[in-house]
């Protein structure tokens, strides 16, 4: 007498598969808020490094130009026509332009354009512009001594902030102390 051989069951059960759905979940959970964050970082780190490549090209176009260049923020109505003729330091918003000056402090050309970054607000410290000169010095619209331009996250649950310090001399560096962004 041949007993019947069973075969081995194929699949899993109702509450192997509960167990694994809640441990991916769970791990999900988990990993989206750590890419918000790097999403937030990468944002933040990609309109701190376009002002200062901006910035240096402002200072390099000044010297081999022998004019001043300007970095300005732009009318958000008419961004082309360069800076903007009533802006402020909190300005910086609606995006900025690289800007050839003449002599009287008329716009020349507009040699860049950028437009702001939707989640990064841009503080100048209530500067309206950055002018580099012939010898790649600067001058400041507003405010004295060394300036700076903050960035923080416009989010209540943002990043820190991240700052750009340019000396008198129209050098452009990353600064690598705390950001205040509350205020």
């Amino acid at each position: 007498m041949d007993a019947a051989v069973r075969e081995p069951q194929r699949g899993v059960t109702l509450v192997e598969m509960l167990v694994t759905m809640s441990i991916a979940v769970l791990l999900l959970t988990l990993g989206v808020s750590g890419v918000t964050a790097l999403v937030k970082r990468n944002a933040r780190a990609t309109a701190v490094n376009t002002m200062v490549g901006h910035l240096n090209f402002a200072r390099a176009q000044a010297v081999m130009r022998a004019t001043n260049v300007r970095v300005c923020p732009v009318d958000a109505e008419a961004p082309s026509a360069g800076c903007a003729a009533d802006a402020d330091g909190t300005a910086w918003g609606e995006g900025y332009a690289v800007v050839e000056m003449d002599n009287a402090g008329a716009t020349v050309a507009v040699l860049r354009l950028q437009e702001a970054p939707r989640t990064i607000e841009i503080d100048s410290g209530g500067r309206r512009f950055f002018e580099f000169e012939d010898d790649g010095t600067i001058s400041m619209g507003g405010g004295s001594g060394n300036g700076s331009i903050t960035f923080c996250d416009t989010a209540a649950d943002g990043i820190d902030g991240a700052r750009i310090r340019i000396s008198l001399m129209g050098r452009v560096s990353l600064d690598d102390g705390d950001v205040d962004c509350e205020s």
